[in-house]
């Protein structure tokens, strides 16, 4: 049996990725607590940056239609919970050519675009311009 509480382990990972960039301590970290959005950010972040979109869309696939969760107290980011995952599905779907989830995720990300910090408003709706249909729920200015 570990020792420690697993949201503490969770992050311990976490921080342990942000340090020594091993992204073993991501996959650990999703083993442990999977419907935490902290982690899969931080993976796809990497393989996004590096050009593995294949990759990235693998794992936000599975992230796609996850509610956001609400039953973890400590140290929860809620820009990642709320729109910063969102943005790495919608780069990975884009360039991995999967352009009707890519709709998809744009609706959804410009639907919470009231959560989105100002900081990150005009790049993510820069990102969002890149559906063709954006049209059909964001007025171009």
């Amino acid at each position: 049996m570990e020792l420690g509480f697993y949201e503490e382990r969770y992050m311990s990972l976490l921080e342990i990725y942000k340090i020594d960039q091993n992204i073993e301590s991501l996959y650990k970290a999703i083993q442990l607590i999977p419907n935490r959005f902290e982690a899969p950010y931080q993976l796809m972040k990497y393989f996004n940056q590096i050009g593995w979109f294949q990759m990235s869309w693998f794992i936000g696939n599975s992230y796609i239609n996850r509610e956001i969760p609400t039953n973890f107290i400590l140290f929860v980011d809620q820009a990642t919970h709320n729109y910063l995952l969102d943005e790495q599905i919608l780069l990975a779907a884009y360039y991995a050519g999967k352009f009707d989830e890519f709709h998809q995720v744009c609706k959804r990300l410009y639907s919470k675009i009231d959560k989105v910090a100002s900081w990150d408003k005009n790049r993510i709706i820069k990102n969002i311009k890149f559906d063709k249909k954006h049209k059909e729920y964001i007025d171009d200015e």
